[in-house]
């Protein structure tokens, strides 16, 4: 199975744009026990190599885009 950040990434780029729930729902297909807390820990790396950009939309709610270009990117990072 691939690594959660790459599931995470590819969610992400199919939909380039999706909510953190919509997302949640969505890797808990394959990663079922996993938290929003998780989630949010996997999207701070991945905001912070400029993979993806991360939005707060509302109370708790986060909008989450596909950072354009950043696709010859994937793989070549570890954290």
């Amino acid at each position: 199975m691939l690594p959660l950040k790459n599931i995470i990434l590819e969610t992400v780029e199919k939909n380039k744009v999706i909510t953190d729930d919509e997302l949640l729902l969505q890797l808990q297909k394959n990663y079922e026990n996993i938290t929003k807390k998780q989630l949010y820990n996997e999207l701070i790396k991945l905001e912070i190599l400029g993979l993806v950009r991360v939005y707060e939309i509302g109370k708790g709610k986060k909008r989450i885009e596909y950072a354009s270009g950043s696709s010859e990117v994937i793989g070549e990072f570890d954290y």
